[in-house]
């Protein structure tokens, strides 16, 4: 008798994963002899199916085998992932180990699974009204704001790689020109605009009237979040004074 030993392989996005998002996660695999008899947790062989259980970061090891030849397939058991599509076409679903007494281990069946990330897009919109009107004044044409995008789930900030970090990155939307982000992965975001460059001279920012915060957004696989960002101001006035003095003959009259 001897070992048979199953690996598993995690690939997102073509490389090999570090997500956290598989850490410890249970994939099923089937074990059959030659006699296409199922390998039971007992170590003796049954007509119904056997789960047993690999991680990327456990490999399975059943010792005490009889020699012989076995396939090992994996089952869609626990293949799914949140926010991942699963690469059906692409990967190793099944191998065959030979178990022999000439060595203590065979080579191990190695099962590869490949997923991608989900992804959308996130459009952030920006309008200024003046006085409560929306403006066409020209002095503000172009002008830049500043917004951050963060995962809602993680606290981690949006960058412009489309890494995420703790450290806030400040994204530009203008007026007259919609801020665009494709290939975001899908989640729960928050949208926020930050007071850089919000002032404008001889206006003032009315924060309670105006929308600065797009809250728990979410963005869907191979769909847009539109995000709209409203700015109100007023005009800054104050009072102007004219008086009036008569002089005749040199006195004030």
């Amino acid at each position: 008798k001897a070992s048979l030993r199953v690996t598993k392989e995690v690939y997102v996005d073509g490389a090999i994963t570090t997500d956290t998002t598989f850490t410890g996660k249970a994939f099923k695999v089937t074990i059959q002899n030659s006699a296409n008899e199922y390998l039971q947790a007992d170590k003796t062989f049954g007509t119904t199916a056997h789960e047993w259980t690999v991680s990327k970061d456990a490999e399975l090891v059943i010792t005490d085998l009889p020699t012989g030849s076995y396939t090992v397939t994996e089952t869609e058991t626990g293949r799914s992932v949140t926010k991942y599509t699963f690469a059906d076409s692409d990967g190793t679903f099944s191998g065959v180990a030979v178990v022999s007494t000439t060595t203590s281990e065979c080579e191990p069946v190695n099962l590869v699974n490949k997923y991608t990330r989900d992804k959308g897009t996130i459009e952030v919109t920006k309008e200024i009204y003046l006085d409560g009107e929306i403006t066409t004044d020209t002095m503000l044409a172009g002008k830049e704001f500043k917004v951050t995008i963060k995962d809602t789930a993680t606290n981690l900030y949006l960058q412009s790689d489309k890494s995420f970090s703790s450290t806030a990155y400040e994204w530009t939307v203008k007026k007259n020109a919609k801020l665009t982000i494709a290939d975001v992965p899908t989640g729960t975001y928050t949208i926020t605009e930050t007071a850089n460059g919000r002032s404008i001279d001889l206006y003032t920012f009315d924060s309670e009237n105006s929308t600065t915060v797009a809250a728990d957004q979410i963005l869907a696989k191979g769909a847009t979040l539109e995000a709209g960002m409203i700015n109100k101001y007023t005009r800054d006035k104050a009072s102007l004074r004219v008086t009036k003095e008569v002089y005749v003959d040199g006195a004030i009259t």
